[in-house]
């Protein structure tokens, strides 16, 4: 929905998972607006205990409320500013996302400018942690909100996470079904003819 993505923010906690690991006080950032997708990553990110930090354009920023609601979930610690380079510095993982969403399109020139500077480009990645993965939830855009050496390149995990929502769906239909199921299921029990 506009207000959250949950499937999304699965497959990213498994993408991190997979590349970095125990998540337990690494730093997740997120550059440019907050989003469905942005309140999402945060939520898992929180009950992960993860250290988070924004940098959204001034108007595009997470309301204080949030900020307390991604604290009291778990959060290492929650940041936010203005400033692209202070969330990415020291990241483990570095996300964003369009900056025009679908439904925005009329708005998309006046939101070209004031994104303006957050592009997530080399020069910002390098400020990350050595190891930092970049991720952005797709489609991309190359040249607006991330350039195409980041996401075609060698910090990239953009496919693997892609493909991590399809294995993020399986898990969430799998526990609901067993969930709503009058008897719990013993292992090795074929769900659908799909273990």
């Amino acid at each position: 929905s506009d207000h959250s993505h949950p499937l999304q923010a699965f497959a990213d906690a498994l993408t991190m998972q997979q590349c970095l690991g125990d998540l337990t006080g690494k730093t997740v950032a997120y550059v440019g607006d907050f989003n469905n997708v942005a309140r999402s990553l945060v939520e898992v990110s929180a009950l992960l205990g993860m250290h988070i930090r924004f940098a959204c354009p001034i108007g595009f920023a997470a309301p204080l409320s949030e900020l307390e609601r991604f604290a009291l979930l778990g959060a290492s610690s929650v940041e936010q500013s203005h400033r692209p380079a202070e969330a990415v510095a020291g990241a483990h993982a570095v996300h964003t996302d369009t900056w025009v969403s679908m439904g925005q399109e009329t708005e998309k020139q006046e939101r070209m400018q004031q994104f303006e500077g957050y592009t997530v480009d080399a020069d910002m990645m390098a400020l990350a942690d050595p190891t930092a993965v970049f991720m952005h939830c797709l489609p991309a855009y190359r040249g607006i909100e991330v350039a195409a050496d980041v996401i075609d390149g060698p910090q990239s995990v953009v496919f693997p996470q892609a493909h991590n929502r399809l294995l993020a769906a399986r898990g969430a239909l799998a526990f609901l079904l067993q969930s709503m199921s009058p008897e719990p299921r013993s292992p090795g029990t074929t769900i659908g003819g799909t273990q």
